[in-house]
């Protein structure tokens, strides 16, 4: 079983602090947002249109009190240098991508997209590679 470096994009603001100021004082500070996961993994700072070797959009329904998952597989004459999976809706909780196997500097990789019971799933995946001569 191979093990692989994931970068997890995650924006995530949830902040309760409290803290005592002067003796007595307190002060408590709350804010609330969206948490949303995908996946970037390797360069994709240097990703390029004219590199896109894939690219799919994964969408699957809610339905009340069942996980949806998905599977991506892809394998070419490409070398891929970036991985994007990426949820198309602000609110995507508890979902996760996982690369099962391949993935960055392979020319082939499977992604497995889960979401947690009750919720769809709405992905971007690109996927991006140089052609080995």
């Amino acid at each position: 079983m191979r093990s692989f470096k994931l970068h997890l994009t995650t924006i995530c603001i949830f902040v309760l602090m409290s803290f005592e100021i002067f003796g007595d004082q307190s002060k408590t500070i709350e804010v609330e947002a969206v948490v949303e996961t995908g996946l970037r993994e390797g360069d994709c700072s240097k990703a390029v249109l004219s590199d896109m070797v894939f690219q799919d959009h994964i969408r699957k329904p809610t339905i009340p009190l069942i996980s949806r998952n998905a599977s991506v597989t892809w394998h070419g004459d490409a070398k891929i240098y970036c991985i994007i999976a990426e949820p198309e809706k602000e609110q995507t909780p508890g979902s996760n991508v996982i690369v099962k196997d391949g993935g960055v500097n392979h020319t082939f990789v499977n992604l497995e997209i889960h979401s947690k019971k009750g919720e769809g799933l709405d992905y971007a995946v690109q996927i991006f590679g140089i052609k080995v001569r």
